[in-house]
């Protein structure tokens, strides 16, 4: 446990650095490279927070040994001669509980986030079974069905109105569901939300947010999780609003971003972590209608990519080589109880010390 809980610090430390580089260079890389590079480099990190052990050789087997054998040379100093050991059994007795007591802390942690927003999700699902209802309108069932057409998807998809959320959302791994907000909608700004819930159906970004959502979770004690977590939505929503609005003309951007501004004057506070919202409140927008009125063409970002794998990798050697570290203490104390014996020895010195025998080796 002592050695997974410190693996899970280093990557959360080495995390933490990788992930504030990343949000620092974002507004400069974003003019240059696609948003949906940019989005999916996040989830290229994302993976990184959430294993802390890298894959590595090991190579400490044969250093191991001669640490131990010199242990017992020097432990061990004659076939005739009593050996004389100091013990302090004390200090080892209560790092152990330690190490208990934050584990059991974190994974409080862990759970009641989880179990918090799962039971948030549940409460969501009831209100909106509750209170939406189907759409019946024949036009408004022929735009979707030709948008999915269109944009190839076979899956069914239900349509509902449903009170009190912010914005147009999808929601539903297995059996999606979009839900619009009982505000008037115009025809042009439907098929534009529309289009838009499709490409988060289609880059499966419920199953993203899912991820992120248990890093956040998983490293829930460090504050840069849950700003990376912001970031990744904000960025999710400009690299979908970036593949919608692909090869289009100024005047179909500026309509785009008037619908979302329109979508920003309703009001509601009832949302889930675990949807899809074609409007999240918050200084993101801003950002969105900056992106949404650039023409400029991007570059890929497997440059990116690349920069991005060698720092997870090098912090992956910084983990590693502490949790060899661990290893090592760990067995030298093993070695040093085996040379000590059982630890009920009789003490026969008042400065307590005791006294092995070589036959007792």
């Amino acid at each position: 446990m002592q050695m997974f809980f410190t693996a899970l610090l280093r990557c959360s430390a080495a995390m933490s650095v990788i992930s504030i580089v990343y949000m620092a260079a974002m507004p400069r890389l974003s003019k240059r490279y696609s948003a949906k590079w940019l989005y999916y480099i996040w989830l290229v990190v994302v993976i990184g927070w959430l294993f802390p052990f890298r894959p590595h050789f090991d190579t400490n087997l044969f250093p191991f040994q001669m640490l131990k054998l010199q242990m017992i040379q020097t432990a061990y100093s004659g076939v005739n001669e009593p050996l004389t050991v100091i013990t302090n059994h004390t200090s080892a007795a209560l790092s152990i509980p330690l190490w208990w007591v934050i584990a059991s802390i974190w994974a409080i942690g862990v759970v009641g986030i989880i179990a918090y927003n799962a039971w948030r999700h549940g409460q969501f699902l009831k209100m909106v079974k509750r209170w939406s209802e189907d759409i019946t309108d024949p036009w408004t069932i022929n735009v979707l069905d030709t948008l999915r057409t269109e944009m190839k998807i076979g899956r069914h998809i239900s349509l509902k109105f449903c009170p009190g959320i912010a914005s147009p959302m999808m929601i539903g791994f297995f059996r999606p569901v979009i839900l619009l907000p009982s505000i008037k909608i115009a025809s042009d700004e439907l098929t534009l939300i529309l289009k838009h819930e499709f490409v988060h159906l289609q880059r499966h970004d419920l199953w993203y947010k899912a991820l992120v959502l248990l890093t956040t979770a998983v490293h829930w004690f460090n504050p840069v999780v849950h700003i990376m977590a912001k970031a990744i939505a904000v960025q999710c929503e400009i690299s979908c609003d970036e593949l919608l609005l692909k090869e289009t003309c100024l005047q179909h951007r500026r309509q785009y971003g008037e619908t979302l501004i329109g979508v920003v004057r309703n009001s509601g506070k009832l949302q889930t972590a675990l949807s899809t919202d074609f409007y999240r409140a918050g200084k993101g927008i801003q950002t969105r209608i900056f992106y949404i009125m650039d023409t400029t063409k991007k570059k890929a970002g497997i440059t990116i990519l690349c920069v991005a794998l060698i720092a997870i990798m090098g912090s992956g050697m910084a983990i590693a080589s502490g949790s060899e570290v661990i290893e090592n203490n760990n067995a030298a104390m093993q070695a040093e109880r085996e040379l000590i014996g059982p630890t009920n020895c009789r003490i026969q010195n008042p400065d307590h010390r005791v006294k092995v025998r070589p036959s007792q080796w």
